[in-house]
């Protein structure tokens, strides 16, 4: 462990570290667990330079730090780490890890890596002896296990043990090496490149959405020309980009670029992160070179999703979790991926969408036999489970099951079921209605036995009435007509005129009203169920 390098470049690092930073790392400390400020905001600050981000390394679990911070949540499938929000700000806090041990000796792509270790221990499963390096805020010291300053002074990239191992173990590796050396204006290391260049091919065998983001993040390095130059040398880059190679006008081997005569672009912008702030799983591809455009819609559409994912994680990194729920959704649209469609699941949790989230989990699981997959996605489900709700109906009447004016959709078995968020709801079945309060978590059937709905029956009755009303009422007139006829006195005579008069007039009205009745009557029919839910 070497500790006495010179004081510049050590000593200017406590004065420049995250205030927030600070705070986790004495927090962790205080509570008894070993802390350290690790990975590239420790190299950039000792190399003079600005980090986007701080994140620190631990002896704590992801579940202890998320007790010792209410401002914190755990995330990650195959890297699971803990984020401790302040405002806009993520503090990514991970921790120590041993070297993950392979369930196939034959094959040694890493699938989890969730093996807890000493502090030693990780360094040593890192990447790059430049990102194996630990800062000790008491000590105010450079932790080094693996010799990272003397390749920081040396400008050098290295991997950390043996190279070819390191990158078959995880191919993306490979275009984070050469991130590191255009970026920062390094060299790879001979051995490095050699197994570089030896395991080339396995490229196609990393995660389409891991690739997606590195290659993104090249294009932001600020030296991306130099980064697609090393990528077409390493015979890389017509494997996950044929078209570009086409484009950039060289064949995509037996090309040789002087890297010693090509400086990187601009270098104002600090090197992205060490670790995706959200870890996708590493899968097996077929060992066709073209097994990245394999199954996956046209090229246009798949850079698209593919700065979509890149723009998704950037804004979760940055706690923006409504713009990362929507990039990570345009992403799937344009080309589903189970690990698009994982990151879309947590950003709808941390953006209060549960019941969304809820949906996304259970189509993973549906398109998943993987044990320990299905593991993963139970796990970060269950995160959602105290903000969501199940209902189910049965009931005796026919007709829409509307729940809050949305029709319930039916399960297997015909029954109105629903996924719905805890709290008061409205239930209507057939114009009836019930409250219903619904727990978080709560998995409710209702059974609803409502009194037989019976048609009244035909006014029969009243028209009946009217019937002999008009019947009586022409009788009257009829009566005071003769009468009035028969009558010598001309008073006598007029008052029965008028009195018949009347009497005619009503036996009309009243006739006429009961036609109409006898009409409505015949065209009776019982209502029908409700066929639409209530506004």
């Amino acid at each position: 462990m070497s500790d006495g390098k010179p004081a510049t470049g050590v000593e200017r690092i406590f004065g420049h570290i995250d205030p927030d930073a600070l705070k986790v790392v004495r927090r962790l400390l205080q509570a008894g667990h070993e802390a350290y400020l690790v990975g590239g905001c420790v190299r950039d600050l000792y190399l003079g330079r600005s980090p986007k981000d701080f994140d620190v390394a631990t002896s704590a679990t992801p579940e202890t730090i998320r007790k010792l911070f209410r401002n914190s949540r755990v995330i990650g499938r195959r890297f699971k780490l803990a984020h401790v929000f302040f405002g806009p700000k993520i503090i990514e806090t991970s921790t120590f890890r041993a070297p993950p041990q392979q369930d196939d000796e034959d094959d040694p792509l890493i699938t989890h890596d969730n093996e807890w270790g000493s502090v030693e221990d990780d360094a040593r499963r890192r990447d790059f002896t430049i990102n194996g390096l630990f800062y000790d805020v008491e000590t105010r010291k450079i932790v080094d296990f693996v010799d990272g300053m003397d390749d920081l002074d040396r400008r050098v990239v290295r991997t950390i043990g043996e190279p070819e191992l390191r990158f078959r173990e995880d191919p993306v590796r490979m275009i984070r090496a050469i991130k590191f050396a255009a970026r920062l204006d390094f060299r790879i290391d001979d051995q490095t490149w050699q197994a570089l260049l030896d395991v080339a091919p396995d490229i196609v065998r990393s995660s389409r959405a891991r690739l997606l983001e590195e290659i993104y993040k090249l294009l932001r390095s600020g030296a991306s020309r130099r980064c697609f130059e090393l990528l077409l040398e390493a015979g890389m880059l017509h494997r996950i980009m044929p078209d570009y190679t086409r484009q950039f006008g060289r064949a995509a081997e037996g090309t040789t670029i002087l890297r010693a005569g090509l400086r990187p672009g601009s270098a104002d912008d600090p090197v992205d992160s060490d670790d995706a702030p959200i870890e996708a799983a590493a899968e097996p591809a077929p060992d066709d070179e073209s097994a990245l455009r394999n199954d996956l819609p046209d090229e246009d559409r798949l850079a698209e999703a593919g700065a979509a994912f890149a723009r998704g994680v950037q804004a979760y990194k940055e706690a923006r979790f409504d713009e990362a729920r929507e990039h990570f959704a345009e992403a799937q649209r344009l080309a589903p991926h189970p690990d698009t469609l994982f990151n879309l699941g947590l950003a709808q949790q941390s953006s209060e969408h549960h019941v969304d989230a809820w949906r996304s989990f259970d189509e993973l699981l549906e398109g998943t036999t993987d044990d320990r997959e299905r593991e993963d996605i139970l796990a970060a489900q269950a995160a959602s489970r105290p903000h969501v709700a199940w209902l189910r109906v049965q009931t005796n009447l026919e007709g829409i099951v509307c729940l809050d004016g949305a029709p319930m959709p039916r399960d297997g078995r015909g029954v109105p079921s629903m996924l719905t968020t805890p709290g008061a709801h409205r239930l209507d079945v057939d114009r009836e209605y019930r409250p219903v309060e619904l727990d978080g978590g709560e998995r409710r059937m209702m059974e609803l036995d409502f009194a037989p709905r019976t048609p009244p029956p035909p006014p029969r009755r009243a028209l009946r009435a009217l019937a002999g009303l008009s019947i009586g009422g022409t009788a009257a007139a009829a009566g005071l007509g003769l009468g009035a006829a028969l009558v010598d006195d001309d008073r006598a005579r007029l008052g029965m005129g008028l009195g018949a008069a009347v009497s005619g007039t009503l036996a009309l009205t009243t006739s006429i009203v009961a036609l109409a009745i006898h009409r409505r009557t015949r065209r009776w029919k019982p209502q029908p169920p409700l066929q639409q839910c209530p506004p």
